[in-house]
């Protein structure tokens, strides 16, 4: 049988380091076309298996990534493929979205309970815990605050009509280089198809944030304007946070 150039290469490592990944030398190479595009690593069947439930992730099924959280830290904390499951090394902060959020549950992530605010009004706070729930360790977020407005575009509103009362839509800040991160949403646009366009990383266990902005939502504006409240409110942010990211100084303050 004639060997592959990957599969020799592959042969030759092993004999001098004696070690391999689990997925061989690249994460998802023929997904990548890694090491070249001309004749990608084969994949192993573990490494497929993988690719599917990380598609499956994407596409809403997040439960079929659990069983492999646990492996793909450790991998990352051993400096194994490090280019698909580290974030951009360029990029320095994770945002996520939270929508239908009860006084308590805010509350939790403050450490505190707010007070005397107004519905529809931006409140912003520098610190914060996102904490997971029960029996689920990962969550997405995504590393460009601008895509919220793309996610509000395709969904056509956060707030869910579902829920009444008081409630309030969170977004939050967190320094990816101080809490648990996993991927690189520009290697993995393959399996993500259609959601590519959402940046999403993936936090594992607790996340300490250095912002948490929540506006106050009322059972009239769930029912008759959620959607531009949410639009209005992400431009606002969006204004003050994009020149605070790229080191120049805003045109709003809060």
């Amino acid at each position: 049988m004639r060997l592959t150039e990957s599969q020799l290469r592959r042969i030759i490592r092993r004999a001098l380091l004696e070690e391999e990944g689990p997925f061989g030398d690249w994460l998802f190479g023929s997904d990548r076309d890694k090491p070249n595009k001309r004749e990608p690593e084969d994949d192993t069947p573990q490494e497929e298996e993988l690719r599917d439930d990380l598609t499956s992730h994407y596409h809403g099924e997040m439960g079929e990534l659990t069983k492999w959280i646990d492996q793909l830290v450790s991998l990352k904390d051993q400096g194994l493929y490090t280019d698909v499951l580290s974030p951009p090394a360029d990029v320095k902060y994770a945002y996520r979205m939270m929508n239908n959020v009860r006084l308590e549950t805010l509350t939790g992530i403050l450490g505190y309970e707010p007070s005397g605010y107004e519905a529809g009004e931006v409140y912003e706070e520098k610190t914060g815990t996102f904490k997971p729930l029960a029996g689920r360790e990962h969550y997405s977020w995504t590393i460009n605050f601008q895509k919220f407005q793309n996610m509000l575009k395709d969904w056509g509103r956060f707030t869910s009509l579902s829920s009444r009362g008081l409630q309030f839509l969170v977004f939050l800040r967190a320094p990816i280089a101080a809490n648990t991160f996993l991927m690189n949403p520009r290697e993995t646009s393959k399996m993500a198809q259609r959601w590519a366009y959402q940046d999403e990383v993936i936090s594992v266990g607790e996340v300490k944030c250095d912002h948490v902005w929540y506006i106050p939502m009322t059972d009239d504006q769930i029912w008759d304007n959620a959607s531009d409240i949410e639009a209005k409110a992400i431009e606002k942010i969006s204004d003050i946070e994009t020149p605070r990211t790229s080191g120049k100084h805003s045109k709003r303050n809060t």
